[in-house]
């Protein structure tokens, strides 16, 4: 398998993708086939020992509910990232800002040639383990059907200080992804972001947004209440276990 290539496991009903996390060859990211039987412990052993024999040292699963972990933690793997979920009906949304005051920045829509900037703010805004680079960039764009991809940029310098990515289905939203560089932080950029992902929904007629984000990252969490995202009860998981070669 390539840094890029994907691989399909597939036993009986179950079946998942496998691809190299983060072109990392030695993680491998396996995420459960839509529209498959729930993942057995058998089957989540099976998956492990093949990735095992190609040559991984360790298996990060994508985000799972909690019915979707039981039969990976059956297998023995751990949680590896607890993730809150936050929704927004789109019914009153906070009003947008014209400009930044000074204006000297603006937000507009992602360019191709603002990919390398988009990818360094992400760098700086995540820890090493969560990094995008651009093969998972695209993926995330491609996730779903449609997509807005915007940044904001300093005029002067034309550099990228913060982007977002929403996603939307037919009656159903998501925030994808946020980063604002860190220099830059708590001057409205993120909420600017937000904001324009979600007017951009609410325009499409659709019916609610939703965004997940680690439990402990109070700044995120603190920006999403504000701008009236709520706590669902349902937590995601982010699963990962270690191979032995």
């Amino acid at each position: 398998m390539s840094a890029t290539e994907a691989e399909v496991i597939r036993w009986g009903a179950e079946g998942a993708r496998v691809v190299p996390w983060r072109g990392d060859r030695t993680i491998a990211y396996l995420t459960p086939l839509i529209g498959a039987r729930p993942t057995s412990s058998a089957f989540a052993t099976r998956c492990v020992e093949q990735l095992a024999g190609q040559g991984f040292g360790k298996v990060v699963t994508s985000a799972l509910g909690p019915l979707e972990q039981t039969g990976f933690l059956a297998a023995g793997f751990q949680v590896e990232e607890d993730l809150q979920v936050l929704c927004h009906q789109l019914g009153d949304l906070p009003r947008r800002s014209p400009s930044f005051g000074d204006g000297r920045r603006c937000l507009r829509r992602a360019r191709a040639n603002d990919h390398p900037a988009v990818l360094a703010v992400d760098n700086c805004a995540f820890s090493p383990f969560w990094h995008l680079d651009r093969t998972t960039l695209s993926e995330v764009l491609e996730a779903t059907p449609r997509s807005r991809f915007c940044v904001v940029v300093d005029k002067a310098a034309n550099g990228v200080l913060g982007y977002a990515i929403t996603g939307r289905t037919r009656d159903r939203g998501f925030l994808q992804r946020l980063a604002v560089d860190p220099s830059c932080s708590r001057q409205g950029i993120g909420r600017a972001l937000v904001i324009d992902g979600l007017c951009w929904l609410r325009r499409w007629r659709v019916e609610r947004a939703m965004v997940n984000t680690q439990l402990g990252n109070d700044a995120a969490l603190g920006l999403y209440e504000s701008l009236g995202f709520r706590r669902q009860p349902l937590r995601l998981a982010v699963l990962s276990t270690g191979l032995s070669r």
